[in-house]
């Protein structure tokens, strides 16, 4: 390797008197530099192509979003309340809610029953009760005891099996635990629950407390079936029941009404009212259509469909020359992923309703236009006008689901473009399948690039050597040929004397 990278003629000081090293290097630069731009040339293409492929992907996400947000009818259907005694009731609307004003008095709320469980003739130290007296507890297969016990919540009966403990500091020789109660009865799930409380007026004096579900039918009651002397709430127990179950009582629009429950979602059509206190008088709800929110997302749309045409012209224009650090304009030129992604976002916009009402039956009839250099913009009168006179239509021509006469699902503007936006963008579609080759071309140049630099290193390599060879061929040939001047030169001398 030495003898290859001498230079050979300053070396030897004979031969021909060529740099061989520079002509071998250069035979091999003229033979390697336009392959090697080629594949430059190509690497930065794929390079440039998937960076522009990101950008529209980015933005066609934001596309995306934007008729997301118009897809349901409750993201078009928004509605504004203004309710005068928010403290007593609130009220939530769904697309499906009416519009105008409804008075709202309530009288009062629904409300569970409330027992306590009282133990008569017991004592009770802590939370254990000492079962003394009649008690005939069942033993169950494990040799445990239990005390089996009825719950009646609404008319439907249920058993309960409640563990008793042995105890010798018990004189019955058993009791039963008030937290033990407790779970039995919210493991059961029995329609009632129980919590173990200390009121605090007596000295380790706790109680067990029992509740229902709200609303008069929902009264419960309890009664032992064991041999157990106890003092269980039922519907006529004086003292037992603290708080009886009680239907909610409403005046809405003069017309008294009684629900089981403080979530009412029957009387005010679409809206839900959540009764959380009774009102001073009757109150006014307002309930109005609120277009402006529908604007917003309309602009949203159209500001991302403007934004990524925008996008697209640049990927797909011509190269930046003025500026080296540019890697996306130019980047999609000539490609016909850039041309088919514009097109189907024009086909979002101008596109007839799967779902079309009488008037209203595309974007454009609510004023959104696309012109000739396919700029979107919101006609704002044409906007106000069809909101006002055919807002359902308005709904259902950009949210709509719907069989047609052959019976195959149709959708409305919305639900139609992002069905195209998936086909777009889903991990088998044309950009992602377009990233996917840009890459495998990435992978495939730069292989073929360090192959040509181990291909032009081997002909460096043979030139060097078969350079070499010349020159000391020629070297050979210059010393004979001194050699022979020198004889002649000699005999010549000779001659002459």
């Amino acid at each position: 390797m030495a003898t290859i990278n001498a230079n050979i003629v300053n070396t030897l000081g004979a031969g021909s008197g060529v740099d061989t090293k520079s002509l071998a290097q250069s035979l091999v630069d003229a033979e390697k530099t336009p392959q090697k731009k080629l594949l430059d040339d190509k690497i930065g293409s794929a390079k440039a192509r998937i960076s522009g492929l990101a950008a529209l992907m980015a933005g066609l996400n934001v596309v995306k979003k934007a008729f997301t947000d118009l897809s349901t009818p409750s993201g078009v259907n928004s509605l504004s309340v203004v309710n005068s005694q928010s403290a007593a009731f609130s009220v939530s609307t769904t697309a499906a809610s009416s519009t105008g004003l409804n008075s709202v008095q309530v009288i009062s709320l629904a409300k569970p029953q409330t027992s306590e469980i009282q133990f008569g003739g017991v004592g009770l130290v802590g939370k254990d009760v000492d079962l003394a007296g009649s008690l005939s507890p069942s033993t169950a297969a494990d040799g445990s005891l239990t005390v089996s016990m009825e719950v009646t919540v609404a008319g439907k009966k249920s058993n309960l099996e409640v563990p008793v403990s042995i105890s010798n500091t018990a004189s019955s020789g058993y009791k039963l635990n008030l937290d033990d109660f407790a779970a039995a009865v919210n493991k059961a799930k029995v329609g009632i629950s129980a919590n173990v409380i200390f009121p605090g007026q007596e000295a380790g004096k706790y109680k067990l407390v029992l509740s229902g579900p709200a609303g008069a039918s929902n009264a419960f009651s309890i009664s032992d079936s064991g041999g157990v002397t106890l003092d269980l709430p039922s519907a006529n127990t004086v003292g037992a029941i603290s708080q009886e179950a009680s239907d909610a009582q409403l005046v809405v629009d003069g017309v008294l009404y009684q629900r089981p429950s403080n979530t009412v979602s029957d009387i005010i059509a679409g809206s839900t009212l959540t009764l959380m206190a009774p009102t001073i008088g009757a109150a006014t709800v307002q309930t109005t259509r609120d277009v402006s929110t529908l604007k917003d997302k309309v602009n949203a749309l159209i500001k991302a469909f403007n934004d990524t045409q925008s996008d697209l012209k640049i990927l797909a224009g011509a190269k930046n020359s003025q500026d080296a650090t540019d890697t996306y304009s130019g980047s999609l030129q000539n490609d016909p992923t850039a041309r088919l992604v514009s097109s189907q976002l024009r086909a979002m916009l101008t596109s007839d309703s799967g779902t079309p009402g009488v008037n209203i039956k595309r974007l454009g009839d609510i004023g959104v236009t696309v012109d000739k250099t396919g700029v979107a913009s919101l006609d704002e009168a044409k906007f106000k006008a069809s909101t006002e006179a055919s807002f359902d239509e308005v709904v259902r021509t950009l949210t709509g689901i719907a069989k047609n006469s052959d019976g195959k699902l149709v959708k409305g503007v919305t639900g139609a473009a992002l069905d195209r936006l998936s086909s777009l963008m889903a991990p088998g579609g044309i950009l992602l399948t377009a990233s996917t080759g840009a890459n495998s071309d990435v992978t495939r140049y730069t292989k073929q690039l360090g192959d040509l630099d181990d291909r032009m290193s081997r002909l460096l390599e043979r030139y060097t050597k078969q350079f070499s060879a010349m020159e000391n061929i020629v070297g050979q040939s210059n010393s004979l040929k001194a050699s022979l001047k020198g004889q002649f030169d000699g005999m010549l001398a000779s001659y002459k004397n």
